[in-house]
């Protein structure tokens, strides 16, 4: 996997080399209210060129999972916050069976590109692939948060069996009446089987699910509670 950065700029940790000219950007300026300062790169996948844009430097990345609709735009005014001494990631999918794995990619593109720590967050299928990605890669990540995740979705595996391998610090983050995680209890079950000795759960009041629990009622303590754990463990 070679992945492409552009425009970084600066020298030591933030020298990336040109991107690719194959492909669209990612669909970062189809989205209201994004800010300036998005720059879009390329990742080889085993499923083919991933479209991902990277805000900020440092020595620490984020990288986000879309959920289901695969779009970018619920994660930005977010990313855009903790993008202040950050890298920060947003990609879309090529095959979301193939999530966790293409998250994967991107991490470690990130670091490939000069980010020391990388933390993962994921929403909803997102959400899925960041349990199934810090079970597979851990010793490459530094923080795991994840937002609404289904155990099982369709004909895709549980990841209860997963989260029983994941040594990554994670943040389970969900609500109490998402009918899609079962009212909450598949979060809890997630958390309560994740063996890493850091291990946070963070359940709030109402129904959101994935990125609307970025701007529910309770959005700001939902923010608040990713950033600091992502201020903690990864940089």
């Amino acid at each position: 996997m070679t992945a492409l950065f552009a425009g970084c700029g600066g020298s030591g940790v933030d020298r990336a080399p040109p991107p690719a000219r194959s492909g669209a950007p990612v669909a970062v300026e189809a989205c209201p209210r994004a800010g300036d300062g998005w720059r879009p790169f390329r990742v080889r996948a085993r499923t083919g060129s991933l479209s991902a844009a990277v805000i900020g430097k440092g020595r620490a990345g984020v990288v986000f999972a879309n959920r289901s609709g695969n779009s970018v735009c619920g994660w930005l005014r977010f990313a855009e916050q903790l993008a202040s001494g950050r890298r920060v990631v947003v990609f879309e999918y090529r095959d979301q069976a193939a999530a966790a794995a293409e998250l994967r990619s991107v991490a470690r593109a990130l670091r490939a590109g000069g980010a020391r720590s990388v933390a993962i967050v994921g929403a909803s299928i997102g959400g899925r692939a960041v349990v199934q990605a810090a079970a597979r890669d851990g010793s490459t990540l530094a923080a795991a948060v994840s937002l609404s995740a289904e155990r099982s979705v369709g004909r895709l595996q549980d990841i209860l069996p997963d989260a029983r391998r994941v040594h990554v610090p994670s943040l389970y983050v969900g609500s109490r009446e998402d009918g899609y995680t079962s009212f909450g209890q598949e979060t809890r079950q997630l958390h309560r089987v994740t063996p890493a000795k850091v291990n946070r759960l963070l359940l709030v009041p109402g129904g959101a699910h994935g990125t609307d629990l970025l701007t529910d009622q309770r959005g700001g303590e939902v923010r608040a509670a990713i950033t600091a754990f992502v201020r903690d463990n990864a940089g």
